[in-house]
């Protein structure tokens, strides 16, 4: 189960940083592209980190990060919050959450 934790994890974490090169390639370079490609390859990092509690507590801390970047994103290209994407988002990183918690700890 501890494989197919990370393993969901570091695809989460792969499609995002591909999603902000797409978004840097499509409309230029802005510092939240930059930072959600950050974030992401430290998602990357996290997974190797051996202990396990700074494990859960580093991505939990990824999460909240990449949901405020979501939420400023959102903001700047639609000029309003995208309640449904966040709150699926928000379901995801509870789930990513509960599993990291369940198989790590």
């Amino acid at each position: 189960m501890v494989i197919i934790t990370y393993s969901l994890a570091g695809l989460y974490a792969v499609l995002t940083g591909i999603a902000a090169i797409a978004q840097w390639k499509e409309k230029g370079f802005q510092i939240q592209r930059c930072l959600f490609l950050l974030v992401s390859i430290s998602m990357l990092f996290i997974m190797w980190i051996p202990n396990k509690t700074n494990v859960v507590i580093s991505f939990v801390l990824a999460f909240v990060f990449l949901h405020v970047l979501a939420i400023i994103e959102g903001m700047k290209t639609q000029g309003r919050i995208n309640w449904r994407h966040h709150m699926t988002r928000f379901a995801f990183h509870t789930l990513l959450t509960f599993l990291l918690i369940r198989n790590l700890l």
